[in-house]
């Protein structure tokens, strides 16, 4: 039986390992051929998710700091992939809304993505395939609810 330190290493190498494993993923997916950066994909995810949402809300879901966003938001800005636009209710605050592009991107990493994880998961069965969705599911939600104490 293991102790709860060496459970807690241990599921720190695995997500380390499953962040390394999708970034490469999303490497392999040739993302610099796009003419995008691993974390301009992930923030292009989000706002995907998020349509409108505000700088301050993107630099929270990543645990950045608001001038690292601004600084993505400029490139991806630059490249037509994003725009951003007042809010009406708060001039000062900047919404963030995708480009026709952007949605276009997306549905080519998507497809090249969604290729790539099936090749990996005809490797597991269906009940193999279900355990995998409830752990993440289960460590996705423990995760956010320790970032939301985190940012209160």
């Amino acid at each position: 039986m293991k102790s709860k330190r060496q459970e807690i290493e241990r599921i720190s190498e695995l997500a380390h390992a499953m962040a390394f494993r999708a970034k490469a993923i999303d490497l392999w997916q040739k993302l610099d051929e796009l003419g995008i950066t691993f974390m301009q994909a992930q923030v292009l995810r989000f706002i995907s998710k998020n349509e409108g949402c505000l700088m301050k809300e993107l630099a929270e879901e990543f645990s950045v700091t608001l001038a690292d966003i601004t600084g993505i938001a400029d490139r991806l800005e630059e490249k037509g992939i994003l725009k951003r636009t007042e809010d009406p209710k708060d001039r000062r605050a900047l919404r963030l809304r995708l480009t026709t592009r952007a949605r276009s991107l997306l549905r080519r990493m998507d497809g090249a993505r969604q290729k790539t994880m099936a090749q990996i998961l005809k490797n597991l069965t269906k009940k193999e395939r279900a355990q995998l969705m409830k752990g993440f599911e289960i460590f996705l939600k423990a995760a956010s609810e320790f970032l939301t104490k985190m940012h209160k």
